[in-house]
């Protein structure tokens, strides 16, 4: 006779853990047929993958599980509050949950990271430590193009400020946490600042010192966001605004605007790390006996272009900027007769096509400290009237009209006239007129002039050896110039040089077949490197 086996009852721990697990498993499966679809999640600040649909082919049905588990995963049920708990634990032991804020001291929090190969929103982390910088050669191009946009603003008649709005680093760095260490005395800014004031006539308007000074008065910044708060506006704005009285006596009067304290509920960087139920000091400006800024378009995109109308004010002014403007924005546009609004940086056709009809007194170029080293984007177009005056001041002549050390391809043909002119016709793709060598310095600045006419509106693009070049690729990319060029006659003048550039020179005279002579090919040396 076998034993009897006798059944024992479950524990009342087997019992919850059993029941635990079920809830585990079933309650976040409930949540996610129950839940409203969605397309974004505000707290990531993110797309979320999209539903697949059903697959009908062989290729589809082997992408299928990878598409539904990225989907499923993106809405598994209660996801979010998981999420938020777990970057509430992490930052609560001081560990930042995410990869693009750094957390420092008495609840400051700072855009960036410190951690190897990190580059996102320019690296403001790599800013404060001043590891981010100009090398002498950016520097120098940087404060040429810069004074390049000031000098061709000039000759139209409207002046230009460069705007240069502090990282919260910088104004804050008391705040950054103990182990993020400035490694160069100098930053890309101050490198920037004091390179313009001692070589150039740029207007530029450099808040760090102010801010830094101005501490004492309030909070400046936000703790939980990248930017300035209506204080630390406040104050920017009456420096420009001093600026721009000293350009324009008696047609500004800077002022201080009333600010009233205030509290706000946490921002970006606050949220990123789970601290979004944190109240934190904040101001609010008041602008009741001031004019009320009217906007045009009324509806639009946030980021423009708009213009705003100040009826009893003066000058006319194209702001170029980014979000840094946005707060100081309401106390500038009540004391501008018209402010017109772009972000964007600064091109020439910019310039020419847009900002020349709407500013007639001032552009403002407006850049965060993060964004330097920053070089604007080299245009031979700003730089023809001091190109000329370069070009027409200099003795030292490297090329005159010799058109028998020039070399065509089959894409053209070229003949010689009778009063010296070269007459081109190009029919191919791809036209080429190649210069024999010639004996540029790397030290040294040179300017080519073009005096030609044209029968059609093209392009033409000039482009350079390097030192070292590789015979079957002698010309580099980087070594080039575009520029327009307009049926009838062009009088051009092309400023080039580089530490690497090359005895070379190819010429591509027009991008679609048509006729062009050439009256006058010269290059002379202009100047010596700084």
């Amino acid at each position: 006779m076998q034993p009897s086996i006798k059944l024992r009852r479950p524990r009342l721990y087997q019992v919850l853990v059993c029941g635990f697990f079920i809830l585990a498993v079933g309650v976040p499966a409930v949540q996610y047929f129950a839940q409203d679809y969605q397309k974004f999640s505000a707290m990531e600040k993110r797309a979320l993958s999209p539903r697949p649909s059903r697959p009908s082919t062989s290729a589809e049905l082997e992408q299928f599980p990878k598409r539904f588990a990225q989907y499923y995963a993106d809405y598994f049920g209660y996801r979010e509050p998981l999420i938020r708990l777990y970057r509430r634990i992490k930052s609560a032991l001081g560990d930042s949950p995410a990869a693009d804020v750094t957390i420092g001291k008495d609840g400051w929090l700072f855009l960036g990271s410190i951690k190897p190969g990190y580059s996102k929103y320019s690296d403001p982390i790599g800013d404060a430590r001043h590891v981010n910088r100009y090398t002498s050669q950016q520097l120098q191009d940087a404060a040429e193009r810069f004074a390049d946009i000031a000098y061709w603003l000039k000759e139209q008649g409207v002046e230009y400020v460069l705007l240069i709005t502090p990282n919260k680093h910088t104004v804050y760095a008391e705040k950054l946490p103990f182990y993020i260490e400035q490694e160069n005395v100098e930053s890309a800014t101050d490198q920037l600042v004091e390179y313009l004031r001692e070589h150039t006539s740029v207007n530029v308007v450099d808040l760090r010192a102010t801010l830094i000074a101005s501490k004492n008065e309030g909070q400046l910044y936000s703790k939980t966001d990248t930017h300035w708060n209506a204080l630390g506006a406040n104050i920017g704005q009456q420096v420009l605004m001093e600026t721009l009285q000293g350009l324009f006596p008696g047609r500004v009067k800077p002022k201080r605007f009333e600010v009233i304290p205030a509290t706000s509920s946490a921002k970006d960087l606050g949220i990123q790390v789970g601290r979004e139920n944190v109240i934190e000091q904040d101001y609010m400006p008041v602008f009741d006996r001031d004019c009320e800024p009217v906007r045009y378009p009324k509806e639009g995109r946030e980021k423009g272009p708009y213009t705003y109308v100040c009826e009893g004010q003066d000058l006319n002014v194209v702001v170029y900027q980014d979000s840094f403007f946005t707060a100081l924005q309401p106390y500038f546009s009540r004391q501008i007769g018209r402010s017109t609004y772009l972000w964007d940086n600064s091109t020439f056709k910019s310039l020419r096509n847009t900002v020349v009809n709407k500013a007639r007194d001032l552009v403002i170029e407006q850049l965060v400290e993060r964004r330097l080293p920053y070089i604007p984007v080299e245009n031979q177009g700003f730089r023809q009237s001091p190109n000329k005056q370069y070009f027409e001041a200099s003795q030292t002549i490297l090329f005159d009209n010799d058109f028998s050390r020039l070399r065509y391809n089959s894409n053209l043909a070229a003949r010689e006239m009778v009063d010296g002119a070269l007459e081109v016709s190009v029919s191919g793709d791809n036209p080429a007129i190649r210069f024999l060598r010639l004996p540029f310095r790397s030290d040294r600045k040179y300017v080519l002039r073009l005096q030609m006419t044209s029968s059609v509106d093209s392009n033409l693009v000039l482009r350079l050896s390097e030192r070292n070049f590789d015979p079957k690729e002698p010309f580099a990319g980087y070594l080039s110039e575009r520029l327009d060029i307009k049926a009838g006659d062009n009088d051009l003048y092309i400023r080039f040089s580089h530490p690497r550039i090359g005895p070379l020179i190819r010429l591509k005279p027009l991008e679609r077949p048509g006729e062009l002579s050439f009256h006058n090919v010269q290059i002379r040396e202009i100047e010596s490197r700084q």
